[in-house]
């Protein structure tokens, strides 16, 4: 008997835990939301199921449809057929999509509002996708599927996004964008916001994961401020930033970075961390250039065209390009600080207006383009100074001060400047 007994509570488990269980199929054949033939339970879906479409079915009555869950399986289609008021799907768990959800056009519109994850496999084109709560969402829009609503809308709600994470023409609007590595591979990740998309992120925590635009899309602002922060964040695609932005920790520049074509006006890119620059940071196509405070460290191995680099912070910053790479701020300045050497340097056409400058051993200055060094102190370590062009030496605060050099090339002084420890003059030294 208490065999029995236990066999019989065991198989209760196994139905109630199974994995069909709760689940509202649609039939092989679909047909119209409305329609009780549509279902195989021979009634409309509510509030309480786990809607599973198997099937083409179109979704026929406008204004609001309440389930708990939704899937839609390869061959399945939830299309809309409604017009006003707008058919708006309110799921209380979790949307997984592999096969098409339709309803982006004004006259058979579809919104959604999920309350757990979106996981998209297929084709989905509606318009928006609210997440309305303050909670964090599981999203995902795999490589390989079309994801594109007119915005996906979680204006004090978190994203989550461990998988590549694809957005078609989309307007991202979000209080935090939280990126972790692909939770399958373990590789990192990125959102590709392409076609037409906007970013919109107040806050984007990237942990070494990556976003990606293209020639089309942007960052314009945050959702709920004009200023978004984006921390640990990697750089790739085009990616065009019509917006202040606060890097924090690190940013990696991998390809592009640049304000919007035929902008007339600029930004400033404020790093609160380490700036590193692998790809291009260039001009739009009217020559406007974005600006850097930066109150970390700066090493650019690639293009590096901006109005300014600041360095702030009251603090010893570090310093190191490529020499086959194009290292061209307009101009760099600092606030009293230090500037130390990381590897040689090249300057390509730069004002370089600061306190001290320092060589460390073994890391040359290079110096092209009618470049301009206004020093207060520059520290050589016997360093070379080598230009391949006419340089200016000058100051706007005192006599200046070069220590142990080895000068190269052709130097304009048009200041006072004292020379100490070991100078060797290996080039031509004029005055105007």
């Amino acid at each position: 008997m208490y065999r029995s007994f236990l066999a019989f509570c065991l198989l209760g488990l196994l139905v109630g835990f199974s994995p069909g269980f709760g689940q509202f199929f649609s039939t092989n054949q679909g047909g119209p939301w409305s329609a009780p033939s549509t279902w195989v339970a021979g009634r409309v879906p509510n509030a309480s199921d786990d809607v599973v479409i198997v099937a083409p079915v179109q979704l026929d009555v406008p204004g609001d449809h309440f389930i708990h869950s939704l899937t839609v399986e390869p061959g399945g289609e939830l299309i809309s057929v409604s017009t006003l008021p707008v058919p708006h799907i309110h799921v209380t768990e979790d949307v997984v999509n592999r096969g098409k959800i339709e309803g982006k056009s004004s006259l058979n519109p579809l919104q959604f509002t999920i309350g757990r994850a979106l996981i998209n496999f297929g084709q989905w084109r509606t318009y928006e996708v609210f997440f309305s709560d303050t909670l964090t969402h599981l999203f995902r829009a795999e490589q390989g599927s079309f994801f594109s609503p007119t915005a996906v809308v979680a204006d004090n709600a978190t994203l989550l996004s461990d998988r590549d994470l694809y957005l078609h023409g989309v307007e991202l609007r979000a209080s935090k964008l939280l990126l972790q590595l692909d939770h399958v591979t373990f590789d990192t990740t990125t959102v590709y916001f392409l076609d037409g998309s906007q970013l919109k992120a107040d806050v984007i925590v990237g942990q070494g994961n990556a976003i990606a635009g293209d020639t089309t899309s942007s960052i314009p602002s945050g959702t709920n401020t004009f200023t978004p922060a984006y921390w640990d964040v990697h750089i790739r695609g085009t990616t065009i930033v019509s917006a202040k932005i606060l890097f924090m920790n690190t940013v990696t520049i991998e390809d592009t970075l640049r304000l919007p074509n035929g902008f007339l006006s600029s930004y400033t890119m404020e790093v609160h961390g380490d700036l590193f620059n692998q790809g291009f940071v260039i001009p739009n196509d009217v020559g406007e250039r974005l600006f850097f405070d930066c109150f970390g460290n700066v090493t650019s191995t690639g293009v590096f065209q901006v109005e300014e680099l600041n360095f702030m912070g009251l603090t010893t910053h570090f310093l190191g390009t490529s020499l086959t790479g194009l290292f061209n701020p307009k101009q760099i300045t600092d606030f009293r600080e230090r500037v130390v050497s990381s590897s040689s340097i090249k300057l390509d056409g730069v004002s370089v207006d600061l306190q001290t400058l320092i060589l460390q051993p073994g890391h040359d200055l290079f110096l092209t383009q009618n470049s301009v060094l206004a020093l207060d102190t520059l520290k050589g370590n016997n360093n070379l100074v080598r230009t391949t062009d006419a340089v200016r030496l000058s100051t706007s605060f005192k006599d200046a001060i070069y220590q142990d050099v080895v000068l190269q090339g052709s130097i304009l002084i048009d200041t006072h400047v004292n020379f100490e420890g070991q100078v060797v003059n290996q080039g031509i030294l004029k005055v105007p």
